[in-house]
């Protein structure tokens, strides 16, 4: 009798592990292949949270907590909206690092600006040390 008790317990533990596994090798493979994805589609996964737009330049803004990859970003974004409005010829954008919620101690950490002169696009990338 024991046994068999023991046999259904660790058939129990064995099927959660079997599902624990499964389920951690699914959000892994989403996970990674998710930039890879985005970068395949040519998609610009970060929301703006400001996008304004003049007679031929555009301004976006991008919030972040961090400044983990932020030449990356900008870089994306620079490629995203270029792209996506190659009727502006100049592009910028901001990232403002917000580090605290509560306390607006916001700065701006990274801007990069895209412009179009003589038929060249020229990228000028100027990042604050300050912030």
């Amino acid at each position: 009798m024991n046994y068999l008790k023991n046999a259904i317990i660790i058939g129990f533990l064995v099927s959660a592990l079997v599902a624990v596994s499964f389920g951690a090798t699914k959000t892994l493979v989403v996970s990674t292949s998710k930039p890879i994805t985005n970068a395949i589609s040519g998609s610009f996964s970060i929301a703006p949270s400001e996008v304004l737009f003049d007679d031929n330049k555009v301004n976006i803004t991008i919030e972040r907590r961090k400044k983990d990859g932020a030449e990356v970003i900008i870089s994306d974004c620079l490629d995203y909206y270029s792209e996506e409005y190659p009727e502006y010829k100049n592009i910028t954008c901001n990232l403002v690092v917000k580090t605290n919620l509560l306390i607006d101690n916001s700065c701006e950490y990274i801007v990069g600006i895209l412009k179009e002169e003589d038929g060249k696009n020229m990228i000028n990338l100027s990042i604050n040390p300050d912030c």
